[in-house]
């Protein structure tokens, strides 16, 4: 599981990685203060940080990419349902009817949703990993 424990004097504090990173650098200061506290333990917790931001780095490629795919493809059902319904005609020329009409608007409005929300994603994806790049150069530079 993805969190670790830094014990110090009587105290100790849990910490859960996904629900704390990514995060500001101001942030990561106060968890390192923390961290310094468990001095019997506190390579090993940067360490494991380290480690961790990198695979977060990776998991948000994977997933960038798989956004950028899936937003591509509800691109193209956007397109492909604007022209139908523009034109009113199926790709082979008939006629839509108005109950077919009714149904390639309602699946317009469907999939410019999705494709905005592929998109945001696909750009929350990208600032994460902006965000983990940081986090790993810092620890690196305040070590």
């Amino acid at each position: 599981m993805n969190n670790f424990i830094i014990q110090f004097g009587r105290g100790r504090m849990l910490i859960y990685l996904d629900k704390f990173f990514p995060c500001s650098i101001a942030r990561l200061k106060k968890l390192l203060k923390t961290i310094n506290l468990d001095w019997e333990n506190r390579n090993e917790l940067l360490e494991r940080l380290n480690i961790y931001f990198q695979e977060q780095i990776d998991e948000c490629k994977s997933r960038f990419k798989q956004y950028g795919r899936e937003w591509s493809d509800a691109k193209q059902l956007v397109s492909d349902t604007n022209r139908l319904v523009e034109s009113r005609k199926r790709p082979i020329g008939t006629f839509l009817t108005t109950d077919e009409l009714k149904q390639a608007k309602k699946d317009l409005k469907e999939y410019k949703e999705q494709e905005k929300t592929l998109l945001s994603r696909a750009k929350e994806m990208k600032r994460n990993i902006e965000s983990f790049q940081k986090l790993i150069q810092f620890l690196q530079d305040d070590s």
